[in-house]
C-alpha cells in the first residue's frame, strides 16, 4: 500500500513537472524576444595577470559590435598589409567616445586622419579598455608584443594611477582606499578581480565551492528559466521606483558626511610613492617598445581638473555641491601627481602633458570631469597627430 501511494505521488510529481516544463517551454519560444534560454555574456572576462579583458565580438544593447575576435575595441579601418602600425593604450576615455560610438574615439580618429589626410596605409590597433591603469596596459602591451608587430606605441594615461585616491566609487570601499597590503595588485580597482582571487583560494584550501548554480538550473529548466526572467523584471520595475532614488540621495548623504577634504588630500609621501611605481610602468612599456623596434610616446591624460573653464560648463553642474566643494583637493592630487611624473622622468624620452591642452577651448569638451564628448576626443586627436606629423615629417596629401 505504501509502495503504491509512494508511486502515486512519484507518478503526479513527475507529470506536473513535465506540464510545467512545457507550459515554460511554449511561453518562451512564443511570447518572449530571447528564446528559450537567456545567454548573458558578460561584458568583461576574468584575466589572472591584468584583471580583466573585454569580451571578444562583443555586442552592445542595440547590437552593434564593439570588439574584435581579440576583444579590441573597432577602428574603422583595416588594411591586410598596412604600410603603419600604432597601438595605443588607456582607458575608458581612450576606449571609445562618451558616446559609446567607437568610431569617434581618438584612436579611430587618429587612424581616420593618418589613412586620408597623409595618405598613410595605417592600422591604429585599440589596447584602452575601461579603468585600465599604467600596470594593465604595460601587461597588456606585453602580451600584444608577443605575437604582433607595432611602429608605433601611445599610452594616453596618468588618471587611473591616482584615481583610488579621490573616485568616490573606489574611495568608498574601504579595502581599496585603506591600501591593499600587496602592492602588486595596488593598480587593480576591480572589486570582482578580488573575489574571484577569493574563490580560487578557497579551491586551493580544498574547500567546497558552490557556483553558477543558478545557470545550470536555467539552462536544464524551462520553468527555472521563466521564473528568473519573471524575478529579474520585477527588480528592473523596483529599480526604476523612487526608492531607489531615495538609495541613491541617501547614499550621497553619506559621502557628504564622510568625504573630507583632510581624508582625501594625498600626503607628499603618498604622491611620491603613486609616481615613482607608475613611472617605473611608462618607462618598462618605453623599453618593451624599443625591443620590439618601436617607438614609445606618453602623453598625460588631460581632464576638467586642470582645466580652467571646467567651472562654467554644464558638466560642472551637474556636480552635487559636496562634490563642488571637494573639487579643490581633486584637483591638488592630480596636478601634483602629474607634476611628479614629469619630475622623476628619466627613462620616457617623449613624454607630453596635456594638462593644458584645453585652455584656448571655451565649449562643451567634457561629458564629467574625465570622459571627453566628441568636441574634446577631436582635440586630443589633432594634438597627438600635429607631435607624429612633425616627428616623421608627415606630408599631407595633396587635393
Amino acid at each position: 500500500m505504501i509502495k503504491k501511494k509512494s508511486f502515486s505521488i512519484f507518478l503526479i510529481t513527475f507529470f506536473l513537472v513535465i506540464i510545467f516544463e512545457f507550459s515554460s517551454y511554449l511561453f518562451l519560444k512564443f511570447f518572449t524576444n530571447n528564446g528559450t534560454f537567456r545567454q548573458e555574456v558578460p561584458r568583461f572576462l576574468f584575466d589572472p595577470i591584468i584583471g580583466r579583458k573585454m569580451q571578444p565580438n562583443y555586442f552592445d544593447s542595440n547590437n552593434k559590435p564593439r570588439t574584435n575576435t581579440y576583444g579590441r575595441a573597432i577602428t574603422p579601418i583595416q588594411h591586410n598589409v598596412p604600410q603603419l602600425t600604432i597601438i595605443i593604450t588607456g582607458a575608458s576615455a581612450v576606449f571609445q567616445s562618451s558616446s559609446r560610438n567607437n568610431s569617434m574615439s581618438i584612436p579611430s580618429i587618429l587612424e581616420e586622419k593618418i589613412n586620408n589626410v597623409y595618405g598613410i596605409k595605417a592600422e591604429v590597433i585599440n589596447l584602452a579598455l575601461p579603468g585600465f591603469t599604467s600596470y594593465q596596459e604595460l601587461m597588456e602591451l606585453h602580451d600584444y608584443f608577443l605575437s604582433e608587430k607595432a611602429n608605433i606605441v601611445i599610452s594616453i594615461s596618468g588618471y587611473s594611477d591616482i584615481t583610488a585616491r579621490f573616485e568616490v566609487s573606489k574611495i568608498t570601499d574601504p579595502d581599496i582606499y585603506k591600501g591593499n597590503p600587496n602592492k602588486r595588485y595596488d593598480l587593480i580597482f576591480d572589486t570582482r578581480y578580488f573575489n574571484k582571487l577569493d574563490v580560487i583560494e578557497d579551491l586551493e584550501k580544498g574547500k567546497f565551492i558552490f557556483h553558477n548554480f543558478d545557470y545550470f538550473l536555467r539552462k536544464n529548466s524551462y520553468f527555472i528559466e521563466l521564473i528568473d526572467r519573471i524575478i529579474q523584471k520585477l527588480n528592473s520595475i523596483q529599480i526604476n521606483n523612487d526608492n531607489n532614488k531615495n538609495e541613491v540621495n541617501l547614499y550621497h548623504s553619506y559621502l557628504k558626511e564622510n568625504l573630507t577634504k583632510e581624508i582625501l588630500k594625498m600626503q607628499e609621501d603618498q604622491i611620491k610613492q603613486k609616481a615613482k611605481i607608475s613611472i617605473s610602468h611608462y618607462a618598462m612599456m618605453d623599453a618593451l617598445s624599443k625591443i620590439n623596434d618601436a617607438d614609445f610616446f606618453l602623453f598625460l591624460q588631460p581632464t576638467a581638473l586642470s582645466w580652467d573653464n571646467f567651472e562654467k560648463t554644464d558638466s560642472y553642474q551637474n556636480f552635487r555641491e559636496y562634490e563642488k566643494n571637494l573639487l579643490p583637493i581633486y584637483k591638488e592630487n592630480f596636478n601634483n601627481f602629474y607634476g611628479e611624473l614629469n619630475t622623476i622622468n628619466k627613462s620616457v624620452g617623449n613624454l607630453y602633458d596635456f594638462r593644458k591642452v584645453f585652455d584656448s577651448t571655451k565649449g562643451e569638451i567634457f561629458e564629467d570631469h574625465i570622459h571627453y564628448n566628441d568636441l574634446g576626443t577631436a582635440i586630443i586627436s589633432d594634438e597627438i597627430l600635429k607631435i607624429l606629423s612633425s616627428k616623421y615629417l608627415w606630408k599631407k596629401k595633396k587635393n
